[in-house]
């Protein structure tokens, strides 16, 4: 009864520890080993991250030039130019069919970094970049892969923060069906900036003895007649209007040609 009794105890003992249907597993890791995954992962985010400011720097620092924003809305893809070059890439969401985003050549006309829609219940549009009094505007939001705006040209965030900082107002933006690329132009009636031209110098005239005394002469004279002269001349001033007014009206008629 004892050994009976003793193995019916190790068999209940091994059921509880065991249950019947569970299938054998691999082992259990240590805590070494489960403390060094979460480890990685952090630092490899750390390092996704660190990357991020690291690419605005080098955008910002090639963003020298004169910018122009292409917006091609077939591939609902934004290109920042600086002198024609092209120095980043981003996807876009445009307008759905009904709210179609408007194509042409505009300009960054306001620029607010905490703006809501006065149109969509208050709907948040940060980095907000203006570019017609209609409402349309480069701003942050959600991007699918697709058109999904009320016309507007969505941006993610990280790029519409890194392009608000860069550009400013007066900024070309150029949105298309397709995709375009900026090429320098020449006419003879196109506006030029003027080139900064320095003056000639202009020799020294020296003038003789004579020439200066002639001149120191005139001088002289000239002041010498009109101090003879100014006492006089409003006097001579009034005594002529004087008698333009006594005159009978005949005789002026007659001085002017005029039969009375």
């Amino acid at each position: 009864m004892t050994a009976t009794a003793a193995l019916l105890t190790g068999l209940s003992t091994s059921a509880n520890a065991v249950p019947l249907n569970m299938q054998p597993g691999p082992a259990p890791l240590p805590d070494a080993a489960r403390s060094a995954k979460p480890k990685a992962t952090v630092l490899a985010s750390r390092d996704k991250a660190s990357t991020k400011p690291k690419e605005s720097e080098d955008v910002a620092a090639r963003a020298k030039g004169v910018l122009t924003v292409v917006v091609s809305i077939s591939k609902q893809q934004l290109t920042l130019y600086s002198d024609g070059q092209p120095i980043a890439h981003s996807r876009v969401s445009t307008g759905v069919p009904g709210h179609a985003t408007p194509t042409g050549v505009f300009s960054v006309i306001q620029k607010d970094r905490w703006h809501h829609s006065n149109i969509y219940s208050n709907a948040p549009m940060y980095y907000m970049q203006r570019i017609t009094w209609s409402g349309v505007a480069m701003h942050q939001g959600v991007v699918p892969n697709g058109p999904a705006s009320h016309g507007c040209i969505r941006l993610p965030e990280a790029f519409a923060r890194q392009m608000w900082g860069i550009t400013k107002l007066g900024a070309r933006v150029i949105v298309t069906y397709g995709d375009v690329t900026p090429v320098a132009i020449a006419n003879d009636r196109l506006f030029t900036f003027k080139p900064d031209v320095k003056p000639e110098a202009q020799p020294e005239v020296l003038l003789s003895r004579a020439t200066l005394r002639q001149s120191v002469w005139d001088l002289r004279e000239r002041r010498r007649r009109w101090e003879r002269w100014s006492p006089i001349l409003p006097a001579l001033y009034l005594e002529a209007c004087s008698w333009e007014t006594i005159r009978p009206r005949s005789s002026r008629l007659r001085t002017a040609g005029v039969r009375a």
